[in-house]
């Protein structure tokens, strides 16, 4: 059962919760012998930048950097980036030492904070993790170095990653409810769709419906219309282009559930769609099968790639192909690409191809996705958490 809480109303998780990351993190630390994580989180990529912030403290910011400072013994500390997001924080965090950031006459100055924290703990000379580079703003990493020299720094990012990609029954339950939330925004777009109505009417529709559903304000949805097949790839929310007939609405409506992203991808044509998209869903749709067949315990991501890959080149000359296993809750595509799936890794199967390399070079023809969503992976069938056909939907 969701929790939310009781002073400041979002979802969040159990003590016990934040007890096994917690112990999980610090057996990887142990292994690597690193003495203290430095994690850091932006609001980069609607708040994806913050997951492990996110996933360490059970809070979540609105704006700017902030740092736990995460010992292998003693408590962590979080620095918030003022002093509402520390007020805030301690309604949820499990993080029970919660400061807001020291600042200079011009800007605020957490790095100051962590090197303080760092020394405090007696860690100057001592073996200190990053995680991750991705997310870590350079001034920090500048300064940590300069007032840190005797420590010895190296990138930690795969930690925070390795925890967060095998997923609790807790977890589970936000990512199915993220799901759910992701076919309602979904259902909410196709019932705008109509000739005339704008792609921003669309996004308002889709976006309204999630968050009534219970998403967090600002998805990462991305969807474009357009005449078959030309124009590459759909960027973040809507534009003012109305729909006109012959239109197909391709997308990638993606909710975030208390930290958990699911991604939907279902067409939706503006009337009877041409032959050769038909055949390009269904290219698209088989190796979207192929690949969810393989989806399970003990199969290996690369394996199950080079199978779909090697079916989508056997029907067209794409200049590239892919299943694209991604994990979304960074929003990025999992780098460990020769990852042994084991149950409760939840990624989205979403077909990609690109146009062959004549048509690339003319940027003509389809590139992107068309179809895909969100699985959850078993000792069996993978748990696919949305419960739309996977069709295309004509609207006439």
């Amino acid at each position: 059962m969701i929790k939310i809480g009781k002073e400041w109303q979002i979802p969040v998780f159990s003590e016990a919760e934040g007890k096994r990351r917690w112990r999980k993190m610090r057996e990887r630390m142990g292994a690597r012998e690193i003495d203290c994580l430095i994690i850091s989180g932006t609001t980069a990529i609607s708040k994806a930048s913050f997951a492990d912030v996110r996933y360490t403290t059970n809070y979540i910011n609105w704006s700017d950097d902030e740092y736990v400072v995460f010992p292998f013994r003693g408590e962590p500390t979080l620095i918030t980036y003022a002093p509402q997001h520390k007020y805030w924080a301690e309604k949820v965090s499990w993080v029970k030492d919660v400061t807001a950031c020291s600042s200079t006459p011009f800007a605020r100055a957490p790095a100051r904070d962590i090197v303080q924290k760092i020394k405090d703990l007696g860690l100057e000379r001592g073996t200190i993790g990053i995680s991750n580079g991705r997310t870590m703003l350079a001034y920090c990493y500048e300064y940590l170095l300069k007032e840190l020299p005797g420590a010895r720094f190296l990138e930690a990012g795969d930690i925070l990653r390795d925890c967060r990609r095998l997923k609790s029954p807790e977890e589970l339950e936000f990512v199915r409810k993220s799901g759910e939330i992701a076919d309602t925004g979904w259902r909410a777009m196709a019932a705008a769709a109509g000739i005339g109505v704008t792609d921003n009417e669309l996004a308002a529709a889709c976006e309204a419906a999630m968050i009534l559903a219970g998403a967090e304000v600002g998805s990462f949805s991305l969807f474009n219309s357009k005449q078959w097949p030309d124009g590459w790839g759909f960027p973040q929310g809507g534009t003012y282009r109305p729909l006109q007939k012959g239109d197909i609405i391709l997308n990638e409506i993606t909710p975030c559930f208390g930290g958990y992203y699911t991604q939907i991808c279902r067409p939706i044509a503006m009337g009877k769609p041409a032959a050769d998209f038909l055949e390009m869903f269904e290219i698209h749709k088989e190796m979207y099968r192929i690949a969810r067949e393989g989806f399970r315990a003990g199969n290996v991501i690369s394996d199950i790639d080079a199978k779909a890959r090697k079916y989508a080149l056997s029907k067209r000359p794409f200049s590239f192909a892919t299943p694209l296993f991604q994990h979304l809750d960074s929003l990025n595509a999992d780098p460990n690409f020769d990852l042994e799936l084991k149950p409760g890794m939840v990624y989205e199967i979403h077909p990609w191809t690109n146009p062959p390399e004549a048509d690339m070079k003319a940027k003509r023809g389809h590139l992107g996705h068309i179809l895909g969503d969100a699985n959850i992976c078993g000792e069996g069938e993978a748990e696919c958490v949305s419960k739309l056909p996977m069709e295309v939907t004509v609207i006439s």
